[in-house]
């Protein structure tokens, strides 16, 4: 760790690292969060990145303020925060008053997590600031709340999520960070652009700003008697095979002279990394469960109208689910051969584009389920396209009461690919005894 004594030595520090960079930076995220009874700085981070962040409006929760601005052009941002740490300008319209005093220059390993970095390694700045003497440490461990904003249960949760991208359930009300701008720039020779792990492969998006060669994938499979993976890296696109009996995935980007650049850690199957579109993750589920078929947690359903005596079986099966493990109901699917009927069928059940008809399949389905079953168990409907068709996917989360039911107060379990009456050892009110 180098210690800067000046401001001046601290930005020489910086423009001799951004000198070194194999990308030119986006620009930086500059975030703090200010005592607002005297506007006093309390902390506060600035993340040099790849990639244009929108930034939020002020967050005014009456104790706490909490400010973000993008700077674009990595030359901009550099300016700002040297003017930051003189005390000649602030953020989002902030003043910080001068008072930084020194601070401390390092290199940051990969397994360091928080400011939105992922597992990026990189380095690391810490700014002391010297807010002056006699300020005693201000009390936030009540809640934090504001009219139309996030709550949080504590002042260490609220600044930890707004000015580190760092999650926690400690609500507290000590200051992540006290009196200190953390600056961090990530390391530009290569990153992990994202990670989705589906049943049986992992599909990676790579960005390699030098030889890559001189870098390999390391992937530690948890539960799994499988060795570990090692796999060379390469930009873009990658899909390596998992097996099936992993349960977490540990992901290491590793330079040939040892240095971790880059690790990510998917703690489930469908678990994501970086930007991932939603539906993307749902197809590739909805490929995997078509291929395994209908089972405990999997149901295939055709399309169904309005009033179609099949609607009963929808309830049923979601009333199945969620007294049970919880599952999947696939609407617009083939149970004979786990085959998509295509817009043909959705067009016989609702009329329209194929885009209005499987909109108005996924309302009913909605509708059905808040109207018949009690209490509604937690849901989720997507409108998915799979094998160049389209598809209703209902997702039933196990549900956290005794028991759900239909109008009529009948209850269901799930056994196998059927939905059947519950017996006394599953410990719910069978239906005739209402």
């Amino acid at each position: 760790m180098s210690r800067l004594a000046t401001i001046a030595d601290a930005m020489n520090a910086l423009r001799e690292q951004l000198s070194k960079a194999h990308k030119p930076y986006a620009g930086a995220r500059f975030r703090a969060a200010f005592l607002k009874e005297d506007s006093r700085f309390l902390t506060g981070s600035v993340m040099f990145g790849p990639e244009e962040v929108p930034s939020r409006p002020i967050a005014d929760y009456g104790v706490l303020l909490l400010a973000e601005e993008w700077r674009g052009d990595w030359k901009e941002a550099l300016n700002l925060l040297s003017q930051i740490l003189s005390g000649e300008a602030g953020i989002a319209g902030r003043k910080i008053k001068a008072g930084f005093t020194c601070s401390d220059f390092d290199h940051r390993p990969a397994t360091s997590y928080g400011m939105g970095t992922g597992g990026w390694s990189g380095w690391e700045m810490r700014s002391l600031y010297d807010p002056g003497p006699n300020l005693t440490q201000p009390y936030l461990h009540n809640s934090i709340l504001g009219f139309g904003l996030r709550p949080y249960r504590g002042g260490n949760q609220a600044i930890n999520d707004w000015v580190f991208d760092l999650q926690t359930d400690n609500p507290g009300g000590d200051v992540p960070y006290t009196n200190y701008l953390v600056t961090f720039f990530p390391d530009t020779r290569a990153r992990i652009v994202s990670a989705l792990w589906t049943p049986g492969k992992l599909n990676l998006g790579l960005e390699i700003n030098i030889s890559p060669e001189q870098f390999e994938l390391q992937i530690l499979h948890f539960g799994s008697a499988r060795p570990p993976l090692v796999s060379p890296a390469q930009s873009g696109a990658i899909e390596l095979e998992i097996p099936d009996d992993s349960r977490e995935l540990l992901i290491y980007l590793v330079h040939r002279e040892g240095d971790c650049i880059m690790s990510v850690h998917l703690r489930h199957v469908y678990g994501s990394f970086g930007h991932v579109p939603q539906d993307l993750i749902a197809k590739s589920r909805a490929e995997s469960d078509l291929e395994k078929g209908e089972g405990d947690q999997i149901e295939f359903k055709s399309f169904i109208s309005p009033q179609d005596p099949k609607e009963s079986e929808i309830v049923e099966t979601v009333i199945a689910f969620a007294n049970t493990s919880g599952g999947r109901i696939y609407v617009g699917v083939a149970d004979r051969d786990a085959s998509p009927l295509g817009f043909g069928e959705l067009r016989k059940a609702f009329k329209g584009s194929e885009k209005e008809a499987l909109k108005l399949q996924a309302d009913r389905l909605r509708l059905l389920i808040s109207n018949r079953v009690a209490p509604t168990p937690r849901v989720v409907i997507e409108e998915i396209r799979i094998f160049d068709a389209p598809i209703v996917a209902i997702t039933v989360e196990p549900g956290g009461q005794t028991h759900y039911d239909c109008q009529n107060n009948e209850v269901r379990v799930r056994r196998g690919a059927s939905n059947l009456r519950p017996r006394p050892a599953d410990g719910m009110i069978h239906s005739s005894e209402f």
